[in-house]
């Protein structure tokens, strides 16, 4: 296994972007309210339906050209990419191949995309702090190696033989506690938060907080479960579950095996329940 790591200003804004065009993604990120007050402080409900236009899965294609640029992956890197496509490349990046795409973005005309995307990069102020130190990550991947340290990073994240051959992990203090993902043809590109940083009694707590969540939990209790067969016997859209599952994987209650050819497969991590009763257990009181 091949894993590089990285981190970059332009990677913070399209997380941030991706949080604003979610409601589902904003509700359980760390920073995805903050994001949201921000771009609506910026640019009120205009850059608001903008960034939904485009939606969280168009703003997640960026990561792919922009973290293959060379140099820093800054905002005006992401500027300067968008500028220097054709509205019709642009446009097939947004879309993917076979992935999910807003109704507007699918009718939309490649020109019409190309004025909203620039729009919203003028608009959407970059998120306030600065870009992860990635020393401690180099020195973890000198220390541990490429599979110990995705373990670290990516906690809950189970890939079987030959499905990850390049890795490209980027920090980002947008995405905690949840994992960003984008699978590409030759590498997958991981968005993680900052080393060290683990799930916390109040994002195990959120994690429980939500009627469909505890409901997964259930299911998953009678043991593995297959995403078609979560959303088969909650009767519940594939778009809305993922978030839910996301935000339990990130607080360390469920596991995600990735296998080639197979269905990707969920189960409970008993471990993240012996965290949250310690955390529990803890917890001050006076």
């Amino acid at each position: 296994m091949r894993v590089r790591v990285g981190a970059g200003t332009g990677v913070e804004w399209l997380m941030a972007a991706m949080a604003v065009a979610d409601p589902d993604w904003r509700a359980v990120l760390t920073h995805g309210e903050a994001a949201y007050d921000a771009a609506r402080v910026a640019g009120g409900r205009d850059l608001i339906r903008d960034l939904g236009r485009i939606g969280r899965p168009g703003w997640i294609r960026l990561l792919g050209p922009l973290t293959r640029r060379r140099g820093a992956w800054s905002i005006d890197a992401l500027r300067d990419h968008v500028d220097g496509q054709t509205a019709m490349a642009l446009h097939e990046t947004l879309l993917g191949r076979h992935g999910q795409a807003t109704r507007w973005l699918s009718t939309a005309t490649p020109a019409e995309v190309r004025v909203t995307c620039r729009r919203v990069l003028d608009g959407l102020p970059a998120p306030e702090g600065s870009t992860p130190v990635l020393s401690a990550v180099r020195a973890r991947l000198a220390e541990a190696g490429p599979e110990r340290l995705l373990d670290e990073v990516a906690p809950g994240l189970h890939y079987g033989a030959g499905v990850l051959d390049d890795v490209l992990l980027v920090t980002s203090r947008q995405v905690a506690p949840i994992v960003v993902e984008l699978a590409e043809p030759d590498r997958t590109v991981i968005v993680h938060p900052p080393l060290g940083e683990s799930a916390s009694l109040r994002d195990l707590g959120r994690a429980l907080g939500d009627t469909t969540r505890m409901r997964v939990l259930q299911q998953l209790r009678a043991g593995p479960r297959t995403l078609p067969d979560l959303c088969e016997v909650l009767e519940s859209p594939r778009t809305t579950l993922l978030h839910h599952l996301a935000l339990l994987r990130g607080a360390g209650l469920i596991d995600l095996s990735v296998t080639a050819g197979e269905a990707n497969v969920y189960r409970l991590r008993p471990d993240g329940f012996d965290q949250l009763a310690q955390a529990a257990k803890a917890f001050p009181l006076g």
